[in-house]
């Protein structure tokens, strides 16, 4: 009789179980029930119909159902109960605690081998579901390679339902990732599959979101072509305004540098002459000095007590000879660093012989310019002393950089920077070596940006280009000396940096040949340069070769 009620009581709820209203009612069917697959769909049953009207109830079933498939080992149904879970959290708009359960359900069911159809369908559905899921977080990337595998597991279980919704949402996605070529693909794989499966409604749907992304496409092409004139345009003007800009900005630095230079120079040789003066005067002294000396000694040498105090006086006037001595070597040495600063080494050697430096023809020599991006308006935001430093900074980085390259600094001009290879140091290597340093310039100014942005300071972009050819060189002025480089080759190099782009380094083809197998390089287009005709461009992208300043170049 018992096991009668038993049955009777199991029958009745297996015919409520799509139409659970209460969590009570759910317990009282559970508790007649024993352990078994049908309590675990019991559960799950319960914890759809309950979704809404008792949502935390709902969640507390459906992992009530994942418990009881772990205790009586049902694997298929544990992993049912896994994907319910998910589709329970899915309903409830908790996107988030949905995607652990679901993502768990589908490697669970794709380690299980020989799947066959109608285990696919499950498979798509759950795969389908986190793809919303993923979808509703933002994460798009995610959501079309949930819907694309979805689609896949539903052709293999032949469920054209199934197939046209995945495509569909995959459409969707596709649209908001503004990828209207591959939405449109997805929505003419849906079509069909609606169609074959009678499911005019979502048919219809479906030829909606074609005839949209059509638009989409045709607005997208038209707006493609119409930003590549705008892109073209703003170039050509940008170029013309940069270079308009430049020689304006240029001509007023000129003026402010020659200036400035002019006193830098007049204080320089004044400094110059008083130590010149001072080590005369100190140099006579020491003269006297060292002739009192011996006529002391001499008279020390007939004298008695008298002589033994003359000779503890001599002894300290020879020490203070010896300090003066130090103090006249160090003075050498500043007035030595002094003209190494103006002068490249070579040609202060011979300034400090008083011999001539005459005008010399170099006729392989490679020049770098830099230029700041948009000084004028960064220096005009600015307070002086922070300008002075920012710049003092950064040039006092390429100063070292260079030199570890075996570079001469010519000049500065403003923010404009001149050094140039195999002038007074002769370097076989000299166009290799000069790429490399621009090369590193770049990076010193790559690591400066990363932190002037986490400051949120003006971001100071820096142009570079170099040329290859010949130069003269010499020393201009009569008093106030200036060493400088002249020719086409100097122009030409100029003309690399205002052509280039920030944070690249734009060479000459003559730079390209003789570097051409130590990096790899981007061709750009060609220039018309005035007097010099076409001229070829080129980016370098980054070392092809293992390089050693001090040593030359070996191959990787």
């Amino acid at each position: 009789m018992k096991r009668i009620v038993c049955g009777a009581i199991l029958l009745l709820s297996i015919m409520q179980v799509w139409a659970w209203k209460t969590p009570a009612e759910v317990q009282s069917a559970a508790a007649a029930m024993e352990n078994s697959p049908g309590k675990v769909d019991l559960y799950m049953d319960a914890s759809r119909d309950l979704v809404t009207s008792h949502p935390g109830e709902a969640v507390n079933f459906a992992r009530e159902a994942i418990s009881l498939a772990q205790k009586i080992r049902d694997r298929d149904a544990w992993i049912a109960a896994l994907g319910n879970l998910g589709l329970v959290f899915m309903n409830q708009e908790n996107y988030t605690a949905a995607i652990e359960p679901l993502q768990k359900a589908i490697n669970e069911r794709t380690k299980t081998p020989g799947a066959d159809g109608a285990f696919a369908l499950p498979l798509a559905q759950d795969y389908r579901r986190l793809g919303i899921c993923q979808e509703k977080n933002g994460n798009l990337a995610a959501a079309a390679d949930n819907y694309r595998a979805a689609a896949s597991a539903a052709l293999q279980g032949r469920d054209r339902e199934e197939i046209a919704n995945a495509y569909n949402a995959l459409g969707e996605v596709m649209i908001k990732q503004q990828n209207y070529p591959e939405a449109h693909k997805a929505f003419l794989r849906a079509l069909p599959m609606a169609r074959q499966a009678g499911l005019r409604q979502f048919g219809l749907t479906i030829e909606k979101n074609i005839a949209a992304v059509t638009a989409l496409l045709e607005k997208s092409q038209e707006m493609q072509n119409y930003q590549a004139e705008i892109e073209n345009t703003e170039q050509e003007v940008s170029l013309i305004r940069d270079s308009l800009s430049r020689i304006e900005e240029n001509r007023q630095i000129l003026v402010s540098e020659k200036e400035l230079l002019q006193m830098e120079k007049t204080a320089k040789e004044s400094e110059l002459e008083t130590q010149r003066a001072e080590l005369q005067a100190k140099e006579a002294e020491l003269k006297i000095q060292e002739a009192q000396t011996q006529n002391y000694i001499l008279i020390g040498a007939g004298i008695g007590v008298l002589g033994v105090v003359i000779i503890i006086a001599l002894f300290f006037r020879g020490k203070a000879i010896s300090r003066h001595r130090k103090e006249l070597a160090a003075e050498i040495k500043k007035v030595d660093s002094l003209l190494l600063n103006i002068f490249p080494r070579e040609i202060a050697e011979t300034l400090k012989q008083n011999q001539p430096v005459a005008p010399r023809r170099h006729d392989s020599v490679t020049i770098l310019f830099t230029d700041f991006k948009g000084f004028t308006a960064i220096a005009t935001a600015m307070a002086p002393e922070a300008l002075v430093e920012k710049l003092g900074f950064a040039f006092k980085t390429f100063d070292a950089i260079i030199e570890k390259y075996g570079l001469e600094k010519i000049k500065t001009i403003g923010d404009a920077y001149m050094a140039a290879a195999n002038l007074t140091r002769p370097d076989p290597l000299h166009a290799v070596h000069t790429v490399a340093a621009a090369l590193e310039m770049q990076e010193f100014m790559d690591t400066w940006i990363g932190k002037q942005r986490r400051r949120v300071e003006e971001v100071w972009e820096l142009r570079i280009g170099i040329h290859t050819g010949p130069v003269v060189a010499g020393i201009i002025g009569e008093k106030r000396f200036s060493y400088d480089i002249w020719g086409d080759a100097v122009n030409l190099a100029s003309r690399m940096e205002s052509y280039g782009e920030p944070g690249k380094v734009n060479i000459s083809a003559a730079t390209y040949e003789m570097a051409k197998d130590a990096f790899h390089f981007e061709p750009r287009r060609t220039v018309p340069v005035k007097n010099l005709g076409d001229v070829d461009m080129y980016f370098v992208k980054d070392l092809a070769i293992e390089l050693h300043p001090a040593s030359g170049a070996k191959t990787k």
